[in-house]
């Protein structure tokens, strides 16, 4: 049995994904396409992808959305992760989300935490993970 890459998908990868810039868009769309990876999120992405989408009623997107996240392992909620997100957040000046998807990434051992932002942002002084994004990329 061949080991896959653990990968957390950050929201802004799948809304890039589906309505960035064509390069980046590219990019994006690539990486979910390779089967080396095997592919997590969480309810944080949930959060922050979805109901925006639903409500605006913008089917095609809510069903790309939906089709990454059936081929994806979806890591749940608990008090756990809030505890740890708060400590994280204080630590590196995340955001509160942002620390929900880096304590879910780190509970999971995942091997990379893929993200939209650009490399000044406060996911890039996390020590914890390997934060990596397009840049990192073919």
């Amino acid at each position: 049995m061949n080991y896959k890459k653990k990968a957390y998908l950050d929201s802004g990868v799948l809304i890039a994904a589906f309505r960035g810039p064509e390069d980046i868009s590219q990019k994006f769309l690539k990486l979910l396409g390779n089967e080396e990876y095997e592919f997590y999120v969480s309810d944080a992405v949930w959060m922050e992808i979805f109901p925006k989408a639903i409500y605006n009623k913008s089917n095609e997107e809510v069903e790309f959305y939906q089709a990454i996240f059936d081929n994806c392992i979806i890591l749940n909620w608990d008090e756990r992760i809030l505890k740890e997100a708060k400590t994280l957040a204080k630590n590196y000046g995340l955001s509160a989300m942002d620390a929900f998807h880096i304590v879910f990434s780190v509970h999971e051992k995942i091997d990379e935490f893929i993200t939209s932002e650009t490399r000044n942002k406060p996911f890039f002084r996390v020590k914890e993970i390997k934060v990596i994004n397009h840049d990192n990329l073919d």
